[in-house]
């Protein structure tokens, strides 16, 4: 399971299935607060947008 944490600019990704709460991934790109993120119907893609309305689809590496 993925979760999500926004701090202001940064948008942090964890995967909460493990025993400690780990890390995956910090998104950085925003110039102003983030206020919402989602995924696409198959979780290849995230959306994340700011208060400048900037909108920033990021894509989901699944190599690992």
């Amino acid at each position: 399971t993925i979760r999500f944490s926004i701090d202001s600019t940064l948008v942090y990704v964890y995967d909460i299935d493990r025993e400690i709460r780990t890390l995956i991934n910090k998104l950085q790109g925003h110039c102003s607060a983030v206020f919402d993120v989602s995924f696409n119907a198959d979780e290849s893609l995230l959306a994340s947008c700011d208060q400048q309305g900037l909108v920033i689809v990021w894509q989901r590496d699944n190599s690992r």
